[in-house]
């Protein structure tokens, strides 16, 4: 069986398409993880109400915001699972959506319930027995005060037939307060940044971003002047170089385990399928930019490299949405910190064995160039500010080029103008005190000398696929119109 003839190809968000947010949802529900979490899940629930079902809404911790207690009546009936199963209502056949946290008592009698009947909303890992490594049906791993504005957004447009705008949802999120309300302040922290003319706006992405289709928003921003520099890992841009020259990734479907993909080289990451044969097309792609750009090797540095691949794009598939093409045009600078943790560095390596295999001159990556390149961005620059998809090396390394200015003017007689950041917004679902990068605070990065304490900031815990597609969405609304 060729398992590739039955996968569903995933699609990229097309922001000039989505005019309300029940566009932005639908279109979420083709891409990957907590984007399509929420896309099929809400989908779904606009079903049931279409069909005249109407949902019980379960919480057993019951916020005592008054504005989300309203809206979740909005949604459905709400009870708590004591009330659920005592007054008999897990016998009858409405679907139920529970929120939040479960008494064990409620969570085994929904457990129980048919897959199809019910969503489980929460970020507490509290999912239901038939979700399994990539296979996330009937749950939506998110806070609850982030989605349920979103989702009722969809239901006004749906099944109220009464718009619901950007600022509206933007202020559902500040009514609804803790982690919608950090949303809210995240976006107008970014709105800011973008608006400073002044302001270089550095962007960084570690995760799958692109296997998610998130690009096409990337490339949005890119091209509308709101990024002007870029750092990510190499994996995220190498699989967006994939969708670049109009080739597909496909969403997982469990029925195919993991052995039987491996042996028709389907490469899984979470519940996406990154076919071996893209790369391999990839890398061809690769060798023939460097062996035109580099006929006789000499020193490089991973932007360069990644600028050269931006142009081929531009030039060969000028149609395609692509990062690097966007970055091409626009001159925006792409950084890879951990190059040769990535498809990219391997087709290097590749490139150069065969080189060697010829006898022809070899190709050096030198990172400390595009670590001095950096160097002079940010000192040209009046003010700057970060904004943050996850964690890892990209962020680490651009907010690191502060305090390696300050030893620099210290160890040295350089006298470089230092800056720090001024305003930093960040996406990341990892908490601060697992101790590793992703979750540290901007707080943090004062002591450092990274940030300027009287900057503005914020952060907001939560898969980035949740949020993205809505701050393109409202930047576009208020900045383009």
């Amino acid at each position: 069986m060729n398992i590739l003839k039955n996968l569903k190809a995933l699609k990229p968000i097309d922001i000039n398409q989505c005019k309300k947010i029940s566009d932005v949802v639908s279109a979420m529900s083709q891409t990957a993880i907590g984007a399509r979490m929420l896309g099929e899940n809400t989908l779904t629930l606009v079903n049931w109400l279409k069909k005249g079902k109407k949902p019980i809404v379960i919480i057993d911790d019951l916020p005592e915001n008054l504005y989300f207690q309203n809206l979740v009546q909005k949604i459905g009936k709400v009870m708590s699972g004591k009330d659920y199963i005592q007054n008999g209502f897990f016998k009858e056949k409405n679907p139920v959506i529970a929120i939040g946290y479960l008494l064990n008592q409620t969570r085994k009698i929904l457990f129980k319930k048919d897959p199809n009947n019910i969503i489980f909303i929460n970020n507490l890992n509290l999912a239901p027995p038939w979700v399994k490594d990539g296979y996330f049906k009937s749950f939506l791993n998110a806070n609850p005060q982030i989605v349920l504005p979103v989702i009722y957004g969809v239901l006004e447009e749906k099944i109220f037939n009464r718009k619901f705008s950007f600022k509206k949802l933007l202020n559902t999120w500040l009514q609804i307060g803790g982690e919608g309300k950090n949303v809210a302040m995240g976006f107008e922290v970014l709105l800011k940044m973008i608006k400073d003319k002044n302001c270089k706006v550095v962007m960084t992405l570690s995760g799958i971003m692109t296997m998610a289709k998130m690009s096409s928003l990337i490339a949005y921003m890119i091209e509308k002047g709101w990024v002007n520099i870029l750092a990510s890992t190499g994996a995220l841009i190498g699989h967006g170089l994939v969708e670049g020259v109009d080739l597909k990734h496909y969403k997982y479907d469990p029925k195919f385990s993991d052995v039987l993909l491996a042996k028709q080289k389907l490469n899984r990451i979470t519940d996406t399928i990154e076919p071996e044969k893209n790369l391999d097309h990839i890398e061809k792609l690769i060798h023939n930019v460097l062996t035109k750009e580099f006929k006789n090797g000499g020193i490089t540095s991973p932007s360069e490299i990644i600028f050269l691949i931006g142009k081929y794009l531009f030039e060969k598939y000028p149609s395609k949405i692509s990062i690097l093409t966007s970055a091409y045009k626009k001159n925006v600078p792409i950084f890879i910190p951990a190059f040769y943790d990535s498809e990219l560095g391997n087709d290097v390596i590749i490139y150069n064995l065969i080189q060697k295999q010829k006898n022809l001159p070899n190709l050096i990556v030198d990172q400390e160039k595009d670590e001095l390149k950096l160097i002079d961005l940010v000192v040209s620059s009046k003010r700057l500010g970060i904004f943050s998809i996850g964690g890892g090396v990209p962020r680490n390394n651009m907010q690191n080029v502060a305090p390696l200015i300050e030893i620099i003017n210290f160890r040295t007689n350089l006298k470089l103008k230092e800056v720090k950041y001024s305003y930093g917004c960040r996406i990341a679902p990892d908490e601060v005190y697992l101790g590793h990068l992703s979750g540290c605070t901007y707080s943090e990065g004062v002591s450092w000398r990274k940030m300027d304490p009287k900057g503005k900031f914020a952060e907001i815990k939560s898969d980035a696929t949740l949020i993205l597609p809505f701050y393109v969405w409202g930047l576009k609304e208020i900045l383009v119109g």
